[in-house]
């Protein structure tokens, strides 16, 4: 056995995924989500079924996106004027992608659905939410705590480093998501709201108005900035 072409070929291999990384959008926010993904298995301690289905399902998302790249390249070498036939294969290729994204994402649903509803009765059950109809108010006191968060930080760091600046528009989805979620404490509002952010984060993607990290940093805290206040209200609330 060469053992010298055998580890060249797995260098060439890793030297591949890191191209995709580094050049693909979309592969990006397919390592953000799966790594988002990962933490909350660790988090809700998913059991080994759960856990397999759901690195399959990452799995099967990165390979598409992989093979996506490669027909996306090799027929940009045998078609460099736009063709038909070169549009079909590369629409095809993308069309395979987006079947394995939604396999993953319905994955998704199907093993976090209990975990986050179990949660959700528990916490309702201690009262740590306020869901008086009287404070709502405090709903939107927490939104825009965020956007000052959000807008300071865009302020103070922007110019100094780039990469530390949330977006705005993400940053008040996902809080308006996860704070409907818990006033509701149903984990289908909770799922859908957070479905529709990250598919609104994707339209911003897709239209080229906010970087990856940007979007990504502003979804961080829009989600924990508001549990974070919420708790401390608890705390305040025992004292």
């Amino acid at each position: 056995m060469n053992i010298r072409g055998l580890l060249r070929s797995f260098r060439f291999a890793y030297e591949g995924l890191i191209y995709v990384l580094l050049t693909q959008r979309n592969m990006r926010i397919h390592f953000v989500l799966a790594l988002l993904a990962l933490g909350l298995a660790f988090i809700f301690q998913l059991s080994k079924t759960d856990i397999l289905f759901l690195m399959f399902a990452i799995m099967m998302v990165v390979v598409t996106e992989l093979m996506n790249t490669a027909i996306e390249k090799a027929v940009d070498l045998a078609s460099p004027e736009w063709h038909k036939l070169a549009k079909i294969a590369k629409d095809v290729a993308a069309g395979a992608v987006l079947i394995t994204s939604f396999f993953a994402v319905v994955v998704g649903m199907v093993i976090f659905f209990p975990a986050i509803d179990t949660w959700l009765h528990k916490e309702r059950m201690q009262g740590w939410m306020v869901t008086n109809p009287d404070n709502v108010w405090l709903l939107w006191v927490i939104v825009t705590a965020v956007m000052i968060l959000v807008i300071g930080m865009q302020a103070l760091f922007a110019r100094k480093n780039p990469w530390i600046r949330p977006s705005l528009i993400s940053s008040v989805m996902f809080s308006m998501a996860v704070l409907v979620g818990l006033l509701t404490w149903d984990t289908r509002v909770l799922l859908i709201g957070m479905t529709m952010a990250v598919l609104s984060a994707i339209v911003l993607m897709d239209r080229a108005r906010s970087q990856l990290a940007s979007i990504t940093l502003g979804a961080c805290i829009g989600v924990l900035v508001p549990i974070f206040l919420l708790l401390v209200g608890k705390m305040l609330a025992w004292l």
